[in-house]
């Protein structure tokens, strides 16, 4: 079993709950083929530990997944026309950019659009995580599906997926960061709303993500802060995909963040965006 073949058996385990532990725990022929050129190779093998990392830092910060029925003729139409390979990264933003209106049809963060892959190795592997795998295939036939089917489901769908892989590629990014902190937030109303925000005060980049957030009301919008003894910056507008309300980016008030920084997502008046705003989920870390 070379690389090529391990990557791909990787890849499919990856895209269930505990699917790369129970390939690597298994006694198929499949498993112990690539128990033994992991044994042998140190690329595959780092790989291998990465991917596990990444599984750990990404399945709390996004717990959502795509629905069942997308997913299915996703990865249908994937194994049709074969896996996507060298996927694009999103481009690092070194400052935040003002809250502005999201491009028409997805909800992607200001600022963020797609930049070429710096060359790989040849034995460097795509980065995947257990929902990233499924995620970022569903991605490349998001455009088919829903011209195929342009009710407002399959664009809800459509939309939630790019959330979520949007999400996910930046969530690798601040786990490549060795002081990479994650925080859980909590609703300051007793709700049912959880969020939870991973950053790194090194690479100064930073990932909030929100469940069960209700759209906010006319001439209102989310926007989420950082607090340092006692002084609150805010950061950016959250946008929604889907279900989830999110933002994604770098920001210089991250840089350098000691324990016991506070961060939270306020609903904000438009009329007074002077007002820092009610908090709706808060955390410290």
């Amino acid at each position: 079993m070379d690389h090529q073949d391990v990557r791909e058996l990787l890849e499919d385990a990856a895209i269930e709950p505990d699917g790369i532990d129970r390939l690597m725990a298994g006694d198929t022929p499949n498993a112990a083929l690539a128990a033994s050129h992991l044994a042998g190779c140190p690329d595959c093998a780092e790989e291998l530990a990465r991917l596990h990392r990444a599984v750990g830092l990404i399945r709390p910060v996004v717990r959502s997944v795509p629905p069942p029925e997308l997913r299915a003729r996703t990865l249908a139409h994937v194994a049709a026309v074969g896996r996507p390979r060298g996927l694009p990264e999103l481009a690092r933003i070194d400052e935040r950019t003002p809250a502005i209106a999201p491009p028409p049809a997805i909800a992607l963060s200001p600022g963020l659009r797609p930049t070429a892959r710096p060359a790989a190795g040849p034995k460097r592997f795509a980065a995947l995580t257990a929902i990233a795998a499924a995620l970022i295939v569903a991605v490349a036939a998001t455009g088919l599906l829903v011209n195929a089917d342009r009710d407002d489901d399959a664009r809800r769908q459509a939309s939630q997926i790019e959330a979520l892989a949007d999400i996910a590629r930046w969530t690798l990014r601040v786990d490549a960061a060795p002081d990479a902190r994650r925080i859980e937030l909590a609703s300051t109303s007793g709700a049912a709303t959880t969020g939870t925000l991973v950053f790194s005060p090194s690479s100064t980049e930073l990932v909030v993500v929100a469940e069960q957030l209700p759209a906010p009301p006319s001439g209102r919008e989310y926007r989420c802060w950082v607090e340092v003894g006692g002084s609150r910056t805010s950061v950016g507008k959250m946008y929604f995909g889907g279900d989830l309300s999110y933002w994604v980016g770098a920001v210089s008030e991250v840089a350098g963040l000691g324990p016991d920084v506070r961060f939270g997502v306020s609903l904000v008046d438009l009329t007074r965006p002077d007002l820092p705003g009610e908090p709706v989920l808060t955390g410290t870390g």
